[in-house]
């Protein structure tokens, strides 16, 4: 909290003002921004689906699969391999997936190499911008972070992390 002593200088208490409504409105889009993850594309609800879209016989454990924390993860659940599933979150996501990136198209300097492949991301241009190309959908914090570095053309794609961490 902020504390003003009189006599106080009326364009400082402007600027104050003016930054605390700036900074209260960044919030409210902040949240506004989490309350556009749908709650049904969230992991959770992807491994539903794909429990639901699957002949869960017995040969697949329905408790492995639902206490499956990421892809890698998921795929060894289903006997899958994890192409299969990144392929599935891109149909269930509505998110275009890449088999082939062209070495080409990478656009370096966007993002540190280390976080690229630390994450399995890689950049490429696209017709109207740059593509992200990532392998895990379902870290939204590092999708926000990608979205803000590669602007509002920007895209998200998906590939699976051999194909990304081959390059």
């Amino acid at each position: 909290m902020d504390y003003w002593v009189k006599p106080f200088d009326y364009k400082a208490l402007a600027d104050k003002i003016h930054s605390i409504v700036e900074k209260r409105n960044k919030w409210l889009e902040l949240e506004k921004g989490k309350t556009t993850i749908a709650q049904d594309k969230t992991f959770g609800a992807f491994k539903n689906h794909l429990i639901k879209i699957t002949d869960t016989s017995n040969q697949i454990n329905l408790d492995k699969i639902k206490s499956s924390l990421n892809i890698e993860n998921l795929a060894s659940s289903f006997n899958v391999q994890e192409i299969h599933i990144i392929k599935s979150a891109a149909a269930f996501l509505e998110l275009p997936y890449i088999d082939i990136i062209n070495p080409d198209e990478i656009e370096l300097g966007i993002l540190p190499i280390s976080f690229c492949r630390a994450n399995s991301i890689v950049i490429v241009k696209g017709k109207n911008g740059l593509i992200a190309v990532l392998s895990d959908p379902f870290n939204f914090d590092i999708i926000d972070a990608i979205k803000r570095r590669i602007g509002e053309k920007g895209e998200i794609a998906l590939s699976d992390a051999e194909s990304i961490n081959s390059l």
